[in-house]
């Protein structure tokens, strides 16, 4: 056996660790890529924890809903918007007018505060 062998031996194995390596992190970054992939596809669905209970055909039970939960949480803007809208849609022009100003009141810079108000007809 010659005598240089053992530098060479020494030499292969670190070009072997580094390849080695190489491949891991290649391989660590392909199942990162592919992982983070499909869960963007699993974030893209359009679904609505709780879109399922309330139903559109039936703007009463709506609205007990959002006075149930107003008279809870009395300074939700949205759900007072959501009121107006409601009250409006079954012709109640009055309390549409009354949910309205209590969200003017909680913030009355809204933009949707306009839309509605330009829905009432003000």
């Amino acid at each position: 056996m010659p005598k240089n062998s053992g530098p060479k031996k020494a030499k292969k194995r670190a070009h072997l660790k580094r390849n080695l390596v190489f491949f891991c992190s290649c391989c660590a970054a392909a199942v990162l890529l592919f992982l983070t992939s499909v869960n963007l596809k699993s974030l893209s669905s359009t679904k609505v924890l709780g879109a399922e209970d309330i139903q559109r055909e039936n703007p009463s039970e709506e609205i007990s809903f959002w006075e149930d939960f107003l008279a809870k949480s009395p300074t939700y803007f949205d759900g007072w918007v959501e009121l107006s809208y409601l009250m409006d849609s079954l012709g109640n022009k009055e309390a549409a007018q009354v949910a309205l100003d209590k969200a003017q009141e909680i913030n009355p810079n809204s933009d949707k505060l306009e839309e509605l108000r330009n829905l009432l007809g003000e």
